[in-house]
């Protein structure tokens, strides 16, 4: 939430800074769509929402649970010299716990991009293409830039 303080801070090329009066009056203004009114924190500055902020009424007056997030996306920058590690963290990490979700279906991408100054020899070239086919990629290619 907005004002509170987070254990770490990651920078990565999904990351965006916000100013904190733009995100506080985007608050404000989703509280105010919603009818929930906020207090600001006398000991942090932060606005604390009152009344049934989280739950929506239901037929019978009786709030009701908000809505769970259905759908986890994530793109994450693999270092080819330790790719073996890093996905293996990223299976038992992430996708360990996304398999299990019942009912849930999960999708792995893999997105290699690679560029060299001197070009790919047609040997090279061969090789990564029928390894390619062999994997299964859906679709592979080289192109000169």
């Amino acid at each position: 939430m907005f004002g509170a303080s987070a254990p770490a801070i990651y920078v990565d090329a999904a990351s965006v800074l916000v100013k904190p009066s733009a995100a506080r009056a985007q608050i404000e203004a989703e509280n105010r769509e919603s009818g929930v009114s906020t207090k600001p924190d006398a000991d942090s500055g932060t606005a604390k929402s009152s009344g049934a902020a989280n739950h929506d009424v239901g037929a019978g007056g009786e709030p009701t649970k908000p809505s769970a997030p259905r759908r986890f996306f994530g793109t994450v920058e693999i270092n080819p010299d330790r790719a073996g590690r890093d996905m293996g963290r990223v299976a038992g990490e992430i996708l360990q716990h996304l398999t299990t979700l019942p009912g849930g279906k999960v999708t792995v991408t893999v997105d290699i991009q690679a560029e060299t100054a001197d070009g790919v020899t047609e040997n090279l070239r061969r090789v990564i293409d029928e390894n390619c086919r062999t994997l299964g990629f859906k679709s592979h290619g080289f192109e000169e830039s």
